[in-house]
């Protein structure tokens, strides 16, 4: 029997796909430390493998093909058998013979395959998708959709849907307005008769604002173009919502299986979820499992149920109080503390710390520390176990009164959501101080703003910090807004900095198909990742020593792109940016007015967070006839010996990550036109140089 090379055998499984006949198994993996491969086994009897070979730049393996075969984000077979598929980077494609070994035939980069984790094929092998996004709220996400040729295997890309789309325009269609299921998109599985497309989504919170967490579905058409049906998910996803109770179901959803008419996701938190599916494909939540309180728990353990005592709670302050209760049982158990001014509770809390009581007793206590001054609070614990969910009576406690409030809210205007171009979610954080509130948005065409949303007032009055967000209609494609967030109690009103959106004038819901021909040529920038947008970091500090090579003298030459008149909402970087925007149009417009705009005044404290779109208002005066300019040649990025070699022909922001306890971290930022020569250790790195990102290995 052959043996797998050990660099080849020692990285993790990360994806696989079997063929068809069930007889070869292709696995696509990848480590911190060394570099992707793609592996193939041949299936025996009882599922036994047998090492055939690899592909990829592990020693012993064959070429893979590709100029780098870094960080693989999916594999899938062909339904006929003869091509393999793989992401890793760009949608590379091998033929396989009739032993199953594979040849390389080439690679298409001509779809929006940035940040990419997922990859599927329709039964009927026309279609192929890949999903992803970045994992933080507020950015680009989107399912992409490339056309199969069924009798060649040639790909075509062919469009994409998602949401917050970094660039102004662009041949994406956009959600629903507030929508933003596909955030972070991590799996996606087609029904078998390739008329629906299923994602799961998860992304983290930001400055506070809750993260996104949602399963969508996508109808497909005959020509595997998606469109959005539904989605159900947490409340800023702009989803249907999960059902009360189901506070567990918010983790990473990672996985997704499709059976019959229902679809089942799994978490990293452990717990399954399941949905029924209609006879359109719309998704109905059917129940979960799992240690979570809420679902049929899993675990192995005594099948008597659990036994609660509430004891005593510690004396709340003002804002605060504590719970303890001690339980019995035997096995695996789950529990959380429900509380809330009425008896509907609606807030919850893991159960805490636990400590033995003894004779079989588990203590368990838990602080709250974002309860309303002189406020009545009921609550209860709930513990899940193999026998089922057990709760005990309900108990109060009254914080202390505080009197008047003596602070106003705190807010925070953040980027919009769910840019549909004609609408769009604001969004921010507000904290009442405890005390009742109410917020609304003001914005407008300029940064006097001029236009209010209703006044909300917070549901509840405590200390807690509250996502919110308000559609607003009837806004005009491609044109910006401005708007920002203000809040008041009994104490005062306050006002957050001013934040910005230029609306997405790219397709939306109802549109033609952006793109009627398979042929991908046009596309100026073959593979424009969509998230080496020049500041994406929200902590856009400046590494401190950003490069060896700084630019050896100031630029002579003026660029003539800047507007004279300050920026008034562009993100607080420190670095000379320039324009963000990711757009492929090469031909710089010519230079404004001098007069600066007397609308734009600048903000006490700029857009903040808001990074993925310029805010500068655009040129009222009438635009001369453009110029033919030459085309600044991109990025070039390289390795020479244990240097990162980014060779520039223009002032540039260069940004340049290190791959390290699985994630990006970051260990440059620059802008400069000089060439850049850095020196680092060995290791995986990404580099985003304006529009062009590259991962590069340093030995």
């Amino acid at each position: 029997m052959a043996v797998a090379p050990a660099t080849a055998h020692a990285a993790p499984l990360t994806y696989s796909a079997l063929s068809p006949d069930g007889r070869h198994l292709y696995v696509a993996s990848q480590t911190d430390e060394e570099d992707g491969a793609l592996t193939h086994f041949s299936v025996g009897a009882g599922g036994a493998l047998t090492y055939v070979g690899c592909y990829g730049l592990p020693a012993g393996c064959e070429p893979s093909g590709f100029d780098e075969f870094i960080w693989p984000k999916g594999i899938v077979v062909s339904p006929d058998g003869r091509d393999v598929y793989v992401l890793g980077p760009g949608l590379g494609r091998y033929r396989r013979g009739g032993d199953g070994r594979l040849t390389y035939v080439g690679k298409d980069t001509s779809g929006r395959l940035g940040n990419v984790r997922s990859l599927a094929i329709s039964p009927d092998g026309r279609a192929l998708y890949a999903a992803g996004g970045d994992e933080t709220v507020f950015r680009e996400s989107r399912v992409v959709h490339f056309r199969r040729d069924s009798a060649t295997g040639a790909t075509a890309y062919a469009g994409c849907i998602g949401t917050d789309f970094t660039s102004r325009t662009a041949d994406c269609v956009a959600l629903p307005a507030g929508v933003v299921s596909t955030s972070g998109a991590m799996s996606l599985v087609v029904s078998a008769d390739s008329r629906h497309v299923y994602t799961t989504g998860w992304v983290g919170g930001v400055s506070e604002f809750s993260g996104v967490t949602a399963v969508t579905h996508f109808r497909a058409g005959d020509d595997g173009a998606l469109s959005f049906a539904d989605c159900i998910g947490n409340a800023p996803s702009g989803c249907t919502e999960f059902p009360y109770g189901t506070y567990g179901l918010t983790p990473r959803m990672q996985s997704l299986a499709l059976a019959g008419s229902q679809l089942t996701v799994g978490s990293d938190a452990g717990t399954t979820m399941r949905f029924g599916l209609g006879s359109g494909g719309e998704l109905t939540f059917a129940g979960c499992s799992g240690s979570t309180p809420a679902c049929a728990f899993t675990g192995a353990g005594s099948p008597t149920p659990a036994t609660i005592e509430l004891l005593p709670p510690d004396e709340p302050t003002q804002f605060g109080g504590g719970l303890n209760a001690r339980i019995k049982t035997t096995g695996g158990w789950a529990a959380r503390w429900e509380y809330g001014p009425t008896t509907a509770y609606g807030l919850w809390r893991d159960g805490g710390s636990t400590s033995s009581a003894g004779n079989g007793w588990t203590r368990l206590e838990t602080s709250l520390r974002d309860v309303a001054p002189g406020r009545t609070y009921h609550y209860r614990l709930v513990v899940n176990t193999p026998a089922g969910v057990v709760y005990s009576p309900d108990a109060t406690f009254t914080t202390l009164p505080y009197g008047p409030p003596q602070y106003p809210p705190s807010v925070w205007s953040h980027q919009p959501l769910g840019n549909a171009g004609t609408s769009v979610a604001f969004a921010a954080t507000v904290d009442g101080s405890g005390f009742p509130t109410r917020w609304w948005f003001e914005w407008g065409e300029t940064q006097a703003y001029g236009r209010t949303t209703p006044p909300r007032q917070l549901s509840e009055a405590d200390a807690r910090t509250h996502s919110v967000k308000e559609l607003v209609t009837g806004l005009t494609p491609g044109k910006q807004y401005y708007y920002r967030v203000v809040a008041e109690n009994a104490a005062g009103r306050a006002e957050g900095h001013g934040s910005g959106v230029f609306t997405y004038a790219g397709p939306t819901p109802g549109d033609p198909d952006p793109s009627p021909t398979p042929d991908p040529s046009p596309t100026p920038d073959p593979s424009p990742s969509p998230d080496p947008t020049p500041s994406p970091d929200p902590t856009p500090s400046p590494d401190p020593t950003p490069s060896p090579s700084p630019d050896p003298s100031p630029d002579p030459t003026p660029s003539p792109s800047p507007d004279p008149s300050p920026d008034p909402t562009s993100s607080p970087d420190p670095s000379p940016t320039p324009d963000p925007d990711p757009s492929p149009d090469s031909t710089p417009s010519p230079t404004p007015d001098p007069s600066p705009d007397p609308t734009a005044s600048p903000s006490p404290d700029p857009a903040g967070p808001f990074a993925t779109a310029p805010l500068s208002p655009p040129s009222l005066s009438p635009s001369p006839a453009r110029a033919s300019v030459p085309s600044t040649p991109k990025p070039r990025v390289s390795v020479s010996k244990r240097r990162i070699v980014v060779t520039l022909a223009a002032r540039t922001r260069v940004t340049i990550h290190r791959r390290q306890d699985g994630r990006w971290v970051r260990v440059a930022s620059v802008t400069t036109r000089a060439t850049i020569r850095r020196t680092v250790r060995p290791g995986l790195y990404r580099v985003t140089a304006g529009i062009v990102t590259r991962q590069v290995r340093v030995r």
